[in-house]
């Protein structure tokens, strides 16, 4: 499913709702269909789980169908979060939610069966309570059933599932309370994904920790503290997918690489032909890339039509342009689907879903996602 936040505050759904993480009410959309809350200034979607903040501060979820207590039942439509206020933005998990509030804490709700939820315990909430210990905090993503998060001092924190050492903390023992990611500070943006923990520090040097399935069963499945992506500096975005990482630099110079076993690992590599680029995102099987121009272009297979070509078979090998696409302002990308937000405000989407113009489900060229106007 895909959630679209406009300037006037309303928020539009559209896509598979299995577990009514769109918000209406409905079964699936093939266009956008307005959910049921006005004045949303931000708003969070995980796999099946959604929440929305209000301009006001009050804090809605819907979805999460394996939310206590019983963890059957589907919120198909927005729910007030009660005693919850002065929200900022929050993230959302498979079964469970984290909202940040302006004084720095961080509230939870939701399954806590690896400790995801920070208070202390491994007992699922049905209502939010505060992490406890926890203050400052500027940022806050979430993996698989484990959280991060970002505080103003640049330090990291997490707590969760550690299966893989996500939490830096050098150890494989779920935490039901946060603990610092060791040997590493002056941290401006955190990302979790997966079982992936990467860092961007204020020097600019990219640090990640944690692991995929692959390499953990590969490798001799000890934890590691986080390691330095060794000849690369000066990053302002980076972009992450399972095992596949990406990098913009200062420069405008683009780089990526993939997590290896710690005797394999090899430097990135620049992605030729890239001096102005501002943003990256990685889909399954592409990297997409955003140019100053506002022009979109991408490297990688074609194979659910993520190059935005009108063919599979004709998708050149190296970095191309995306046809007919110009004035991006934002790029991002779930799973095998790449959304791109004009500088006009409209929405384009390519690949292979719902995409919300009414035809289904695969995109070979941009499509403009007709949003009514309301």
């Amino acid at each position: 499913h895909s959630l679209a936040l406009r300037r006037n505050g309303s928020l539009w759904a559209w896509g598979h709702n299995y577990s009514g993480a769109m918000g209406t009410g409905s079964d699936r959309r093939l266009s956008p269909t307005a959910v049921r809350l006005s004045h949303v200034r931000a708003v969070a979607s995980g796999p099946s789980c959604s929440l929305a903040v209000r301009e006001d501060g009050t804090v809605w979820w819907w979805g999460c169908p394996y939310m206590p207590p019983a963890f059957t039942e589907l919120q198909a439509t927005p729910a007030r979060v009660e005693g919850l206020e002065g929200a900022v933005d929050g993230a959302a998990g498979t079964s469970f939610l984290l909202v940040r509030k302006q004084d720095g804490t961080v509230w939870a709700w939701g399954n806590n069966s690896q400790g995801q939820l920070g208070d202390g315990t491994l007992v699922n909430r049905e209502t939010p309570a505060p992490v406890p210990g926890l203050t400052g905090v500027v940022a806050v993503s979430v993996g698989d059933n484990y959280s991060l998060a970002l505080k103003q001092d640049g330090s990291a924190w997490g707590w969760g599932n550690n299966t893989y050492g996500q939490l830096g903390d050098l150890t494989l023992t779920r935490r039901s309370t946060p603990v610092q990611v060791q040997g590493l500070d002056g941290v401006v943006a955190v990302v979790a994904q997966g079982r992936i923990s990467v860092a961007l520090r204020s020097d600019g040097t990219v640090w990640h920790w944690g692991s995929t399935s692959a390499l953990w069963n590969q490798g001799d499945k000890q934890p590691r503290p986080p390691a330095q992506v060794a000849g690369l500096t000066g990053v302002v975005a980076v972009a992450v997918r399972n095992g596949d990482l990406s990098a913009v630099r200062s420069d405008g110079t683009v780089w990526q690489w993939q997590l290896q076993l710690p005797s394999q690992v090899s430097p990135p590599q620049q992605v030729e032909g890239f001096t102005d680029a501002v943003g990256v995102a990685r889909s399954a099987g592409t990297l997409q890339v955003l140019r100053s121009d506002g022009t979109v272009w991408n490297t990688g297979h074609n194979l659910y039509g993520e190059r935005g070509f009108p063919s599979i078979a004709a998708t050149p090998p190296g970095p191309t342009q995306v046809p007919g696409l110009t004035q991006v302002t934002a790029l991002s990308s779930n799973g095998s689907r790449i959304h791109a937000l004009r500088a006009d405000g409209t929405l384009v989407e390519w690949g292979i879903g719902l995409f919300g113009d009414g035809v289904a489900p695969l995109h070979l060229e941009p499509t403009r996602v007709e949003l009514p106007r309301r």
